[in-house]
């Protein structure tokens, strides 16, 4: 089938799902997105054209979707890259959910597009930036969020990885926090209600990050407070050691004054001995 025949095919379907007329399909780039009125398919070989008509529907359905649902002036408010982010991984849950809703056979594309994204090409895991808490907390509500409530079993392995390094970078406690947070999504009725529930991830996030530094700051002050308490135990036992020196020469010249003290009575003691002796030698001379 020829590009210009895909394309013209893509933008019938992407008009009926929705509901907009005239919406145009464009196929050429690297990923897909749309500005609310072209759908932007990515470029694919014309030999995998066949192969990859699943994903390119999927990706085309999706798209469709978000002009259909989405209120692309409440997503141009998001203040941060990472806001961005969140919102984006929220709205996408919600739109293929009422999606789905309505085209029940058209899950089985929207999973092959899923599938391709994010496990058919580079993996989320494989990107060194994925270190950082934006991208770790990103990273596990884009594939925890969509094995739970999209029921895209194909992201186990996956969203299990970013649990656990979710665990290790936020707390367990963060965890169930977010994950009782993000059912919410149940609920969510427009693009209003996923930004107000983006926004509650974030101050969640923002909360954490308050709280480690809290945490951080009574360390510090912890150990500078342990390191004042050392300083002045070492200058008490020195203290302490100097008096026990003072206290040992006091004792050695105390001794050294007995000694003295008995030398002489003792020299006394030998001189009156000797007057005694002079004495009675003298009555026997007599």
């Amino acid at each position: 089938m020829k590009k210009s025949n895909i394309m013209e095919a893509q933008s019938i379907t992407a008009s009926i799902w929705s509901e907009k007329l005239g919406v145009n399909v464009v196929i050429g780039g690297g990923h897909a997105f749309t500005n609310g009125k072209t759908i932007h398919l990515p470029d694919l070989n014309d030999q995998y054209y066949k192969k990859m008509m699943g994903v390119l529907f999927g990706l085309n359905a999706h798209e469709s979707f978000h002009i259909l649902e989405s209120d692309f002036n409440i997503i141009r408010q998001c203040q941060s890259p990472l806001e961005k982010m969140v919102l984006n991984i929220i709205e996408d849950i919600r739109i293929e959910r009422n999606g789905i809703k309505k085209y029940p056979g058209i899950k089985r594309r929207l999973d092959e597009a899923c599938k391709h994204m994010l496990l058919g090409n580079k993996s989320p895991e494989d990107d060194s930036s994925d270190q950082q808490p934006g991208f770790v907390l990103t990273n596990y509500l884009l594939t925890a969020g969509r094995l739970k409530y999209l029921k895209q079993s194909f992201l186990k392995n996956l969203a299990d990885k970013y649990s656990q390094k979710a665990e290790e970078t936020f707390g367990n406690g963060f965890l169930i926090r977010i994950n009782a947070l993000m059912n919410g999504v149940y609920g969510l009725k427009n693009s209003a209600d996923a930004y107000d529930l983006t926004l509650e991830v974030i101050r969640m996030m923002e909360e954490l990050d308050k709280e480690d530094k809290q945490n951080k700051d009574q360390q510090n002050q912890d150990q500078d407070d342990q390191g004042e308490d050392d300083q002045n135990q070492d200058s008490q036992e020195a203290e302490d050691s100097q008096d026990d020196q003072d206290q040992d020469e006091n004792s050695d010249q105390d001794n050294q004054a007995n000694d003295s003290d008995d030398i002489d009575n003792n020299d006394s003691i030998d001189d009156s001995q000797d007057e005694d002796d002079d004495n009675n030698q003298g009555d026997e001379n007599d």
